[in-house]
């Protein structure tokens, strides 16, 4: 026996109705001291009542969409002068339909079942307490891009990406592998922590904010290089400094380093010294009188 189009969309409209009666009683019959675990596996009931009930409104716009035009003539079938004669022909033929199977039986629509969801999660993780990112940190080790540690300062310090060099960064075909599976564990994780949260929304908003630092070259690890030259042009001005009152190396460590390269700079040295500059200054006998550069003899 053939479904009428308009009984089909009342039982969709009775299955959205039930669907939201079973959302309400799941919630209504928590514990009121639910543990961690139970939260969590409630979240992801919820999740799975929310995607039914997303695929059963989709469902419905398409019978009101009506396509094929069976509903519309399906309405004009029982509307009008032939109403009585469309009531009686149906009639006939579910009458005909039980004089044929005389055993069958009215289905009665029933309730929602509970749905069984897995959240995925594995036994380290103990539904979402903690990660589980053993795999990644033996890749994480295995790696000469990286200073070797324990797993738990690896826990601390694994996002922080931005101290890499970025010529490493560029030249490891195992970094980037590894990045990419690092985010799909991070992101994985927080779907199944989170089932109820939208997850893509979240990584649109990352991205944007990505994108506006890539743009003004201001991401951290990823800055462009400043000449020594440039660094230099960008310094503070001081003024010249009189070695004629220095009595020793030690005398000038109160300047500061960047007063001395400074300095160098503006007698026409290279300012590539190490910590030791005002040392080498004395130790080879150089000093600076009168705004020049000599050597004694």
């Amino acid at each position: 026996m053939s479904q009428s189009i308009i009984e089909h969309t009342r039982q969709v409209h009775s299955d959205l109705e039930k669907l939201q009666e079973a959302m309400i009683d799941d919630i209504l019959s928590e514990k009121k001291n639910a543990s961690h675990k139970e939260l969590i596996l409630r979240d992801h009931r919820m999740k799975s009542y929310l995607d039914q009930t997303v695929g059963t409104y989709r469902k419905l716009v398409k019978l009101y969409e009506d396509e094929s035009g069976t509903r519309k003539k399906e309405l004009a079938t029982i509307t009008g002068s032939n109403v009585f004669a469309e009531f009686n022909a149906r009639l006939k033929a579910t009458t005909d339909y039980h004089r044929k199977f005389p055993g069958a039986s009215v289905k009665l629509d029933g309730g929602i079942p509970v749905p069984k969801v897995n959240a995925g999660f594995t036994g380290e993780e103990n539904y979402a307490k903690y990660v589980d990112m053993h795999e990644l940190y033996k890749r994480y080790t295995n790696m000469k891009i990286f200073e070797k540690c324990n797993y738990f300062s690896y826990l601390g310090k694994c996002y922080k990406l931005h101290n890499i060099p970025k010529q490493k960064k560029i030249a490891s075909r195992e970094y980037q592998t590894y990045v990419q599976d690092l985010y799909n564990y991070i992101y994985s994780f927080f779907q199944k922590r989170h089932p109820l949260a939208d997850a893509s929304d979240f990584k649109r908003q990352i991205d944007e904010e990505f994108e506006k630092l890539w743009k003004e070259k201001k991401l951290d690890g990823w800055k462009p290089e400043v000449a020594e030259d440039e660094e230099d042009d960008q310094a503070i001005e001081y003024g010249p400094i009189d070695l004629s009152k220095c009595s020793s190396w030690e005398a000038l460590e109160p300047f500061g380093m960047e007063y001395l390269k400074s300095e160098l700079k503006r007698v026409g040295l290279k300012t590539g010294f190490s910590y030791l500059i005002n040392k080498c200054l004395f130790d080879n006998n150089w000093k600076f009188l009168q705004g020049d550069f000599k050597r004694e003899m």
